[in-house]
């Protein structure tokens, strides 16, 4: 006043009573490990209501460090923060909440796993195991990484090793986000694998199985009874060991053989045919007792036997021959050999031991022995042939296809012969020729009267040289029609010049059905004689151009085809 000045201080404090949080809280150190050790640095700033920070005030702070929930006062410095240091043993975020005068503020602190302390968790994960020890199958073993507090840990690195010559595309695998990381093993040798896994000091041992690969090399089989066997391998085992492999099978085997346990093979001699088995063969690796299976199947044919039907022969030379002189049964797939060699011309079926060709060349007495065993060379079974090749008869067929009927008789020479040798020819003919019907075994003529009917028959004639031995054969057929039949219905007849006739003197049946109708003597002028083919009515028609007295006339019916299928009627007939 009146140009004078005086001033007086006052003094004012925060007020406390408006106490609240301002701005974001200040987070430090985070993300942090999370071991419970490491903290993070979370600051809260406190003021009044009007924006004054707020010294000494006391903030609680909470928040659940893994374990459980956390609660801490802390007093706002000079500059009203509040500051905690907050730790955790579980990854992730974890929420830190303060409170003063009742308000409450929120920070999110991370914590992340601590590689510091990865250990493994359990024992690997192992799948296919046991696995084929050929390096074709696979064994996974799937290990799981974690920090002290159980958080998992990716990105870790686990250095693995394998023994018994085992092998896998890496040494080493990372863990992915799941802290799980896999590694795979492979194996040519059977028994059992130790896999090795280390990380950040810590070990794990794993035993993992390959079994011995056995396959199949023989999947089936036929043996022959009374046949030794020797080395026969139905299996085989491809991987090594390092222990012994040992072999069983299921069911047992036949009578007479034996499995060798310590090779797979099996031997012996099979006491009697069986019907074909599915085995199964079981090998184990003694050095860890992983087994491993296969099938195969087996039987045992009847022994090999031999009949013996012919001894001796006389083969015609330039004719076909077809000889079967021994009978082979049971074995399997039978080997037939003969010696010395067949004369020129003939083969020996290796299968059957039939003998065929043409001989060319003419040849003296020659003992042969013929040999019989198998492909499971069953004992050899040896017999002896003697083989004659001398000229045969020449046979022209003068009938191949000879039809008869029942009751008309036949004397035919179906097969002529003659000797080139002039040797006297015997005759002989199979199967047995129709009822009624015989061979003479001097001339080959069949004669005799049919006494049923027979469908077509092929029949073989054979016809045996005498002074050569030789035989030649020819075929031909036969067949028995059924008997030939005449029935006639007019005996006396008296027709009208210049008038129509048509009389059905007879009908005919049977036979062929082929006919032919002959009259004698000749039929009034104008009058003709004729058969109907369909129906085998005998007609006399036409119309007579003049009176004829009265005369006998003879019909004859005559069947085309069938020797001996012959009947004559008579007709009385007059013309007025």
């Amino acid at each position: 006043v009146n140009g004078q000045a005086q001033q007086a201080v006052v003094k004012f404090v925060p007020d406390a009573v408006s106490a609240r949080f301002t701005g974001t809280p200040v987070v430090t150190g985070s993300p942090s490990p999370a071991n419970g050790t490491t903290a993070v640095q979370v600051g809260f700033t406190v003021t009044d209501g009007s924006g004054n920070p707020l010294p000494d005030q006391d903030v609680v702070i909470t928040y659940n460090d893994g374990t459980a929930e956390r609660s801490v006062t802390v007093k706002t410095d000079a500059g009203g923060v509040a500051q905690a240091d907050v730790t955790g043993t579980r990854a992730g975020d974890t929420a830190v909440t303060a409170q003063v005068n009742g308000q409450a503020q929120q920070a999110v602190v991370k914590f992340v796993p601590d590689a510091v302390s990865a250990r493994f968790t359990g024992t690997p994960v192992v799948t296919g195991s046991p696995a084929q020890a050929d390096n074709s199958e696979s064994i996974t073993l799937t290990y799981k990484v974690i920090d002290k507090s159980g958080n998992t840990l990716p990105n870790q690195t686990i250095t693995i090793s394998v023994n018994n010559n085992a092998v896998s595309d890496n040494s080493s695998v990372v863990t992915d986000n799941q802290g799980e990381a896999s590694f795979v093993v492979r194996n040519s040798q059977s028994g059992t694998t130790t896999v090795s896994a280390s990380i950040n000091s810590h070990d794990i041992s794993t035993d993992i199985i390959f079994k011995p690969v056995i396959r199949t090399v023989v999947a089936n089989k036929m043996l022959s009874a009374k046949a030794p066997v020797t080395g026969y391998a139905p299996v085989d085992t491809i991987s090594t060991t390092a222990g012994v492999l040992t072999y069983s099978i299921s069911p047992s085997l036949p009578a007479g053989l034996v499995l060798d346990s310590a090779t797979g093979v099996i031997s012996g001699t099979p006491a009697a045919a069986s019907v074909v088995t599915t085995y199964t063969m079981t090998v184990r690796d003694g050095s860890s007792g992983a087994e491993n299976s296969t099938t195969f199947s087996l039987g045992i044919a009847p022994a090999l036997a031999v009949t013996q039907s012919l001894y001796s022969k006389v083969l015609s030379m330039n004719s076909n021959v077809n000889l079967t002189a021994i009978n082979v049964t049971g074995g399997v797939s039978p080997v037939v050999s003969i010696s010395p060699s067949l004369p020129q011309g003939l083969n020996l079926n290796a299968s059957t031991g039939e003998i065929t060709g043409i001989p060319t060349v003419e040849t003296g007495a020659t003992t042969y022995t013929i040999s019989v065993t198998d492909q499971n060379a069953s004992p050899v079974k040896r017999l002896t042939l003697s083989l004659t090749v001398a000229p045969g008869p020449d046979l022209t067929v003068n009938t191949a296809d000879k039809m008869l009927a029942v009751g008309a008789g036949v004397n035919y020479l179906p097969v002529a012969g003659t000797s080139p040798v002039g040797g006297i020819l015997s005759y002989r003919v199979s199967p047995p020729l129709p009822s009624g019907l015989g061979l003479n075994s001097t001339n080959g003529v069949i004669s005799g009267t049919p006494r049923a009917v027979s469908s077509v028959m092929t029949y073989t004639m054979t016809v045996r040289d005498g002074r050569s031995g030789a035989e030649n054969s020819v075929e031909f057929n036969i067949s028995v029609l059924p008997r030939f039949v005449v029935t006639q219905t007019i005996y006396v007849r008296t027709v009208t010049s210049s008038t129509s006739v048509n009389i059905e003197v007879a009908s005919v049946s049977g036979g062929s059905g082929t006919y032919r109708v002959s009259v004698s003597p000749a039929l009034p002028t104008g009058l003709d004689l004729s058969i109907d083919a369909t129906s085998g009515a005998v007609t006399v028609s036409g119309i007579p151009t003049a009176a004829a007295s009265v005369q006998d006339y003879a019909i004859t019916i005559q069947d085309d085809v069938v020797d001996g299928a012959s009947n004559t009627r008579t007709l009385k007939l007059t013309v007025n």
